[in-house]
This record gives structure tokens, C-alpha cells and sequence, in this order.
């Protein structure tokens, strides 16, 4: 199903890329149920398009019975889960409801900090996120201190030369940036 999108012009990308997974989740629903991998798979991607489009508020249900489903099928310690949560911190984030953004983000944050650790990549994501949504509310202090672990993460994962370096620098810029 999630395959037929690559090949997708970008002149229709809306209504073809909902349409075609809203298919996906009727033909998964009817053969697996709602309580299957393919079928949770098929609700991010359509959360997913709607979050691109900038439907938060179609995406928000979406990113929400997924990760429901998710902790349903395997718990709350599993990394799609986490993603499950942090997708709903991301979302919350797009000048929604930051409370429930950083919410979300911390929980996300302990999660990962337990199945993967603190120096993983999906770990300095949320707090790279987190460290976004302080700076957008205006907590720069907050902010540059999540923003800074994030960095120091993807510095010994990565290496200061590689893009994942990039995101929590650029950040700081702009955090920066507001505070003068």
C-alpha cells in the first residue's frame, strides 16, 4: 500500500496521497483489523500527510489512535510507541498547545532515554524537539539547555561535520537569535 506514494506528482500530492492511504487502512482494517502493525503503519502515514499538509487538526486523531493501538499491541516500551508519542509532541508543538507538546516530549524523552538510551539518535530527536517547542513558547534558558544536549549528542554520535549536527545548531542560532 505505503509504496504506491513514491511515484505520486507533486500536482495532486493532496487528495491522491489521502486518498490512497485512507484505501490502504479500509483494506488493512477489513483483512488484519484495527489492532495490526500494517494497519497502525497505514494511520501514521496518513497522520503523517495530513501533518505535511498542514491538517494538524485531522492529523492529531490519527497520530492518537496509533499510538493507542501501539501500546495496546506491544506496551509502552517499544520504540514505535515512543515515535508514536513523540509524533503527537511534534504536532502539539505547531503553536497548538505547547503544554502539551513538552507533555508528550517528556514522556517520549523517558521512553527512549529506557529502550535506547540517552545517547541514541531518537533520544537527541525529542530533546532537540523539546528544546524547539521551549524556544517557541519563549523559555530560551530551557530551550538552549535541551538544545545544547541535543548538540553534544550528535557531536559523539556523528561527528560535528555530519547534517544530524546541523538541526540542533541551527537551532541554537535561532534561539539565539530571539534572545539578541
Amino acid at each position: 500500500c505505503m509504496q504506491s506514494l513514491s511515484g505520486m506528482g507533486k500536482e495532486k500530492r493532496d487528495q491522491d496521497a489521502i486518498t490512497k492511504v485512507k484505501r490502504c487502512l479500509d483494506i488493512c482494517e477489513k483483512k488484519n483489523g484495527i489492532e495490526d502493525t500494517s494497519y497502525v503503519k497505514c494511520l501514521d502515514m496518513l497522520a503523517k500527510i495530513y501533518y505535511a499538509f498542514g491538517y494538524y487538526e485531522k492529523a492529531i486523531p490519527c497520530f492518537t489512535n496509533a499510538m493507542e493501538i501501539r501500546r495496546k499491541i506491544s506496551g509502552e516500551e517499544n520504540i514505535d510507541y515512543a515515535n508514536s508519542v513523540g509524533n503527537l509532541g511534534l504536532i502539539y508543538g505547531k503553536d497548538i498547545d505547547y503544554e502539551k507538546s513538552l507533555e508528550y516530549c517528556r514522556h517520549a524523552m523517558k521512553l527512549f532515554e529506557k529502550i535506547s538510551g540517552k545517547e541514541s539518535r531518537v533520544y537527541s530527536d525529542v530533546i532537540n524537539l523539546m528544546g524547539v517547542v521551549y524556544g517557541q513558547s519563549g523559555n530560551y534558558e530551557k530551550a538552549l539547555l535541551y538544545l545544547q544536549e541535543a548538540l553534544a549528542i550528535r557531536a559523539k554520535l556523528y561527528g560535528t561535520q555530519h547534517p544530524s549536527y546541523g538541526s540542533p545548531l541551527q537551532n541554537i542560532g535561532n534561539v539565539n537569535g530571539f534572545i539578541g
